[in-house]
């Protein structure tokens, strides 16, 4: 019988090492960088770190980053090459539904791939979720692989473990938000003026709203601290900081959780999709909590 293999988008931005470390089959997305008139068109393939700074480097110096949904064909196209390689069963993961229709595409392909393969068997989840929260997905999904779990039940046993995946994520320029539509454009220059640092995070549908607005970081962070022991994490799994190029900042709220929690934490960087909509300078933190996403608002 064959094993089932896991698929992502690439808004799950594991890293080039991690990709291979987990063996997971990561459909690159695309995206555009317009500065100055010059467009370069771009993939979310990133082998190193530069590559990520180089990126919120030119973000900081005035070039606008404009992202694509990955359509049907490209999703029909990415499952066929994973069938051809000989894996049959294949669990994908996608970027919430609340964000874009990229899961709809990608169900949409699943189904045109079973009908011309029919051995062919793919399982799509709607993550609600983006970026480094799919990691957690991704993890429980090899562990329970690992223990003889077949690809119908892990899949059945992630549905509802998605709704305790909690995200706080601090954008640093309102206007990311503003141009993605999050906030009106007077929210984001009285936000700029006022330094205030708006905290999002996804509701229960996979969309991102802004929960809250804090003046400056440290009165984020101390925020972020109340809402872990409100939601307290799973036991052992791992609590995860993402940044935009703000390694400093990232290691900051570490160690605030350390000092004030306990609880130690992995940095990771944000990938260009979801990071063309942070924008440079965010910091974010997510884990798996024992309650429901929201629960204790």
């Amino acid at each position: 019988m064959d094993k089932f293999v896991l698929s992502a988008d690439s808004t799950c931005d594991l890293y080039a090492d991690e990709k291979q470390e987990k063996g997971v089959f990561v459909a690159p997305m695309k995206f555009i960088v317009d500065k100055d008139g010059i467009i370069d068109e771009c993939i979310d393939d990133f082998k190193s770190i530069d590559e990520y700074k180089d990126f919120y480097a030119k973000l900081r110096s005035g070039a606008v980053s404009r992202t694509s949904m990955f359509t049907e064909l490209e999703h029909f196209e990415h499952f066929e090459r994973i069938i051809k390689e000989g894996h049959n069963t294949i669990l994908h993961f996608s970027i919430s539904s609340g964000l874009t229709p990229t899961y709809e595409k990608a169900k949409f392909a699943s189904e045109d791939i079973m009908k011309k393969y029919p051995d062919a068997k793919i399982f799509v989840i709607d993550t609600l979720t983006a970026t480094v929260p799919i990691h957690i997905l991704i993890d429980i999904a090899i562990k329970m692989r690992s223990q003889g779990k077949n690809v119908q039940e892990v899949y059945d046993y992630l549905l509802p473990v998605r709704a305790k995946l909690q995200h706080f994520i601090c954008v640093d320029d309102l206007f990311f938000l503003y141009r993605g539509g999050r906030v009106s454009r007077v929210a984001a220059m009285a936000g700029t003026v006022l330094n205030l640092k708006p905290m999002v995070s996804f509701n229960a549908e996979g969309k991102l709203e802004v929960i809250e607005k804090n003046k400056g970081m440290k009165k984020t962070f101390a925020s972020i601290a109340e809402k872990i022991q409100a939601m307290p994490p799973v036991e052992d799994s791992p609590i995860i900081i993402v940044h935009n190029d703000a390694e400093d900042r990232a290691i900051e709220l570490k160690n605030y959780v350390k000092e004030k929690l306990g609880y130690d934490t992995v940095i990771h960087f944000m990938g260009p999709v979801i990071g063309t909509h942070v924008g440079p300078g965010g910091v974010s933190l997510t884990y798996l909590s024992t309650k429901n996403r929201n629960e204790c608002k």
